[in-house]
């Protein structure tokens, strides 16, 4: 039998409406495009899925995967379908206005540090479940924690 592993993190991109409606109805399932299938079988329950706002450049939460992936094409969010779908808990949400700007974290992140240019970061931020080096996962979620009210 195999030893758990320990939680990793995964980036969870949103536009701020979908944040906002998706914290409006209680954040209890993340969904995303059909495209995302495959590397969303890669997560399990455990792993944590960083918020990320993307034409505010913000992380602003952490949600808790407590189910493995589900493909699902119930409308659930307006109009938009996301059927790649996991059941979360949140650990971590705040308002866009008071989210954790990723260029802040410039030279604290690795995969900031490791962009060959410094102007064209953003590549790491366009795919949903992009993975986050262990201490990357752990500063953003530490420092979210902190913007909490």
């Amino acid at each position: 039998m195999l030893a758990p592993r320990e939680p990793s993190y995964f980036l969870a991109p949103f536009s701020e409406q979908s944040w906002r409606e998706v914290r409006a109805q209680g954040v209890k399932v993340y969904g995303t495009t059909k495209n995302k299938q495959t590397r969303a079988q890669k997560l399990v329950a455990g792993d944590l899925l960083i918020c990320y706002i993307s034409k505010r450049r913000v992380f602003a939460g952490v949600l808790r995967v407590t189910a493995p992936m589900r493909y699902d094409e119930t409308p659930i969010f307006g109009q938009e379908m996301f059927p790649v779908r996991f059941d979360v808990e949140v650990l971590v949400a705040v308002d866009p206005d008071d989210g954790l700007p990723v260029e802040q974290l410039r030279y604290q992140l690795t995969i900031l540090r490791r962009a060959k240019n410094p102007k064209f970061w953003g590549g790491f931020f366009i795919n949903a479940f992009n993975q986050f080096p262990m201490e990357d996962g752990e500063l953003i979620v530490e420092l979210l924690r902190s913007k909490e009210r």
